[in-house]
């Protein structure tokens, strides 16, 4: 299943909730203040994604600021648990699925990681969006470990304004990775980029070109998917990078690690 559709249509939702919060002002019957410093927000908890703590009403900080290029994330500071109370993330679950830092020995790496354990209705869904700190519009890479059980299905990505986006899709039961092309016209195209090994770490890195274009490199070397089609072409203004379940059979059930995001030259 293509959840694409599902990523863009979010970015859009975000950003027509922004400019309502700013129309209608900032804090008041406990309101999240996502651009100030918390002067004005009344709640018991601290949900200023964007400020400095300076006047934070509540006893624990816990301000995550978005990242910004370079970054990288390891999860070594990271608290046990959900994922937003310790940095940049928005995490979306519905039934069975988990999404959370965890502890993971046995598995090849070492510490913690971000975790997905999923169902396998229709009703089982999660989604990790790390935020970057502004839009980035020029060539740029995102990379990351990951570490796929056997029967996962993961949906990996960047997405941004206007729906521009790159989806690639790794499977650890048939121990495929995959990327969508998208086309002039607005054709799209799923394609095959070459076998991914399953219980043990890959590194996966997302090259995305301001021309048009991204590439996917398994371990450092450059796979099938070489120069596919942006969503949204040329142009795009990119504000996250995601992981997300494929919301059916095949659940996400994988650890991610060691992200690291730069901007480079084509």
């Amino acid at each position: 299943m293509n959840c694409s559709w599902l990523r863009h249509s979010s970015v859009l939702l975000l950003a027509l909730s922004l400019l309502l919060i700013v129309a209608c002002g900032g804090g008041g019957g406990g309101r999240a203040d996502r651009a100030g410093d918390d002067t004005t927000d009344d709640d018991a908890v601290d949900d200023d994604v964007l400020g400095d703590d300076t006047s934070d009403d509540d006893s624990t900080d816990d301000d995550t600021t978005p990242v910004g290029l370079p970054f990288t994330i390891d999860f070594e500071n990271y608290a046990l648990g959900d994922p937003s109370l310790s940095g940049p993330w928005s995490i979306k679950v519905s039934g069975a699925t988990t999404v959370q830092i965890a502890d993971y020995p046995g598995k090849g790496l070492s510490g913690h990681a971000l975790n997905f354990e999923s169902g396998v209705t229709g009703v089982d869904y999660g989604e990790a969006d790390l935020f970057f700190s502004e839009a980035v519009t020029g060539d740029f890479l995102v990379t990351f470990d990951i570490w796929l059980n056997n029967d996962a299905s993961c949906y990996i990505g960047v997405s941004g304004v206007s729906g521009s986006g790159a989806d690639v899709v790794a499977n650890g039961y048939d121990d495929s990775l995959w990327a969508y092309h998208y086309q002039e016209g607005g054709g799209v195209m799923k394609a095959h980029c070459g076998t991914i090994s399953d219980s043990t770490p890959v590194n996966l890195t997302v090259d995305v070109y301001a021309s048009g274009s991204y590439s996917v490199l398994m371990n450092g070397a450059a796979t099938d998917c070489t120069d596919l089609g942006l969503n949204g072409g040329a142009g795009g203004w990119y504000t996250d990078m995601w992981f997300a379940d494929e919301n059916g059979p095949n659940p996400c059930n994988a650890y991610f690690d060691n992200l690291h995001g730069e901007s480079i030259s084509e």
